[in-house]
C-alpha cells in the first residue's frame, strides 16, 4: 500500500485496512522519527534516525517535563532535535524552541534540523515559507521551529534546552522560558554535568530526590544515562591484553571493583582506560559514571573533592 496516498484523501474515504496502516505508520510518532527523517552518522553517512538502546530507553520513560543528565555523543541531542522538528511539522499553531548555551552552537544545532528537513520525502515534506539558518516557519499550519540563546515567543509548545548546565544566567532565562510553556506543553532539558552548584545542579538534585524542600515540588522527571550503557563504547582487546586478563594483570583493584559492580566487559574497561588517559580530570564531565561523582569531577570546584563527596553521599 502507498502510505503517502492516505494524506491526499479524506479520512471518510479510507478503508479499515488503510486506517490501520495509518495508525502504524504516519500516525505513529516513533515510526515517523525513524522513517521520515535523515541524520548524519559518526561515519558521515546519511541514514535514517534509528534509536539506539539508550534512546529507546528514554523514549519509553519520557514525560512532558524531562531533565536528562548524560554522557557525550550518545544521541540525545539529535533525538530531541528531530522530535522538535516532527512536532512543528505535525501540529497546527505550534512553536518549538531550541535553546543553545552558546551563540556558536546555535547554527550547529539547527544544522541537524535543516538536514532532516531537507532530506524528507517530498510527498510528506511541508513547504517552509520562512527558511533561514535559525528558523523554519510553515504557514499552512502556522507552526515554527527556531533556535537561539533566548526565547522570543509569547507561547512555546515545546522547549528543548541543550547543555543546560552551561547556560549563562540560567535562572533568569529558564524562568522566562518555562512560563511561556503551557501545562500541556513539553520541556526537555539535556546536558553533560558542569560541577557542583548552579541552576542545573540544584534542579537535578531536587528532581532526583537528593535534597528536599518543603516549599518546592519539582515537576521534572530525572533521567541519568552513564557512558557504559551505550553499546558503542568498547574497544577490542589485543592478544597481549587478553593474556593480561587471563593472568589477572589487566585491571587494577579500582577497575576490578568498578567492572564487577556495573557488570561490564573488559572491552568496555579498555575504552574507559583510553578515555581516562586522554581526558584526565575531564573524564567524568564528558562521560559520567554515576549522578553524584560526575558533578564532583567536572567544572572547577573550589572545595576539596573528597570532602564534597562525603557530604553529598552521606558517608
Amino acid at each position: 500500500m502507498d502510505k503517502s496516498s492516505l494524506t491526499l484523501r479524506k479520512i471518510d474515504d479510507w478503508s479499515n485496512e488503510e486506517v490501520d496502516a495509518f495508525i502504524k505508520t504516519i500516525g505513529n510518532k516513533r515510526w515517523r522519527l525513524e522513517n521520515w527523517y535523515k541524520i548524519r552518522d559518526k561515519k558521515r553517512n546519511t541514514v535514517n534516525l534509528v534509536f539506539n538502546p539508550l534512546q529507546e530507553l528514554y523514549w519509553n520513560e519520557r514525560t512532558n517535563r524531562d531533565i536528562i543528565l548524560k554522557a557525550r555523543k550518545i544521541g540525545f541531542s539529535t533525538q530531541c532535535l528531530i522530535d522538535d522538528l516532527d512536532e512543528a511539522i505535525c501540529n497546527k499553531n505550534y512553536t518549538a524552541f531550541i535553546m543553545a548555551h552558546r551563540r556558536e552552537d546555535v547554527q550547529k544545532l539547527f544544522q541537524i534540523v535543516h538536514f532532516a528537513y531537507d532530506n524528507m520525502d517530498p510527498e510528506f515534506k511541508p513547504k517552509a515559507d520562512y527558511y533561514n539558518k535559525n528558523e523554519l516557519f510553515f504557514r499552512d499550519r502556522n507552526s515554527r521551529i527556531y533556535v537561539g540563546t533566548e526565547a522570543r515567543s509569547d507561547l512555546i509548545n515545546r522547549l528543548h534546552v541543550s547543555e543546560v548546565a552551561f547556560v549563562e544566567d540560567a535562572i533568569k532565562k529558564m524562568a522566562a522560558s518555562f512560563e511561556a510553556v503551557p501545562e500541556d506543553g513539553q520541556i526537555v532539558l539535556e546536558t553533560t554535568p558542569n560541577g557542583v552548584g548552579g541552576y542545573f545542579y540544584d534542579l537535578y538534585q531536587l528532581a532526583a530526590g537528593y535534597v528536599e524542600k518543603e516549599d518546592e515540588k519539582c515537576e521534572f522527571k530525572p533521567h541519568f544515562y552513564p557512558w557504559y550503557k551505550h553499546p558503542e563504547y568498547r574497544v577490542k582487546l589485543t592478544k597481549v591484553e587478553k593474556q593480561q586478563v587471563e593472568d589477572g594483570a589487566y585491571l587494577n583493584e579500582e577497575e576490578e571493583e568498578f567492572m564487577s559492580a556495573n557488570e561490564l566487559t573488559h572491552e568496555q574497561m579498555k575504552w574507559r582506560k583510553i578515555k581516562k588517559a586522554r581526558l584526565q580530570e575531564e573524564f567524568l564531565e564528558q562521560y559520567p559514571e554515576d549522578d553524584i561523582s560526575c558533578f564532583l569531577g567536572s567544572g572547577h570546584p573550589y572545595f576539596c573533592l573528597k570532602s564534597l563527596q562525603k557530604q553529598l553521599v552521606g558517608i
